[in-house]
């Protein structure tokens, strides 16, 4: 994966920000977000989220509210 442009982002938060169709806020968190763990992310700026490459190795949009800045390690 190319990080040209990509920032790191500290995870906050992992709860489900959207309900799927036959599931319920009670099915638990984002099992390939982890609070504390830092990830790729790419901001979408119109849409006040983060593109964040997470566990599963794909990227998705995320809520920018569950992610900090990290700190350069």
């Amino acid at each position: 994966m190319r990080t040209d442009g990509l920032v790191r982002v500290r995870c906050l938060n992992n709860a489900q920000y959207v309900i799927l169709e036959g599931t319920s806020p009670d099915d638990g968190p984002h099992i390939d977000l982890i609070v504390g763990d830092v990830y790729w992310a790419a901001p979408v700026l119109e849409r006040g989220m983060w593109r964040v490459w997470d566990l599963s190795g794909e990227d998705y949009l995320y809520p920018k509210r569950y992610f900090q800045l990290a700190a350069d390690e």
